[in-house]
């Protein structure tokens, strides 16, 4: 049985899924918050709580990086970047449209440094979300502080993985500890 020890944020990418995954970076990872929950009905009777019943899957991440990317912006809302190579060069994105109204699915892949509890082999721990509707909130601005990219997502169940292959199940997404 694999038992590891995890740490760090190191990587972030949305995936275009195929025979051969593409993975885009979204440079800056700082943090990110998996959740994932279902709820739980007590059934009742003879007095006492005779069992349980889990239902109502649901998942959800919150991303956040340092990097203002508009490519990634487009990509989580559906908008485009209108480039212009000036002189001077300008780069645009509207955000608050009605397209955003109709959100993307995407798949992401994070990665995160870990180790064998047992024998401290290096390993990278990584999470894929299969499919996930996002939203992004526009980076801030705040007197001496960086700015900060959040997404955040809601995960759907998938039948396919990263490779267009069909699961055994229908799943969220999947960890995977692989050796360096």
């Amino acid at each position: 049985m694999s038992k590891n020890l995890a740490f760090g944020f190191e990587r972030a990418d949305i995936v275009t899924p195929g025979a051969i995954p593409v993975y885009h970076q979204i440079e800056g990872a700082k943090e990110l918050e998996l959740n994932y929950e279902m709820d739980t009905v007590e059934v009742e009777g003879d007095d006492a709580i005779i069992g349980y019943w889990h239902h109502n899957q649901k998942g959800s991440f919150t991303f956040k990086g340092a990097v203002i990317d508009l490519d990634i912006y487009a990509a989580v809302t559906g908008n485009t970047v209108d480039k212009d190579a000036g002189p001077p060069a300008v780069d645009e994105l509207l955000f608050g449209t009605p397209s955003e109204l109709q959100p993307v699915e995407l798949m992401f892949r994070f990665k995160q440094r870990a180790k064998d509890k047992g024998n401290s082999t290096g390993r990278d721990r990584y999470v894929y979300v299969y499919r996930a509707i996002c939203k992004i909130k526009p980076a801030g601005m705040s007197k001496g502080n960086p700015a900060e990219v959040e997404i955040t997502g809601n995960m759907l169940q998938s039948t396919t993985d990263e490779y267009a292959e069909a699961l055994s199940e229908e799943a969220f997404g999947k960890q995977q500890f692989i050796d360096q």
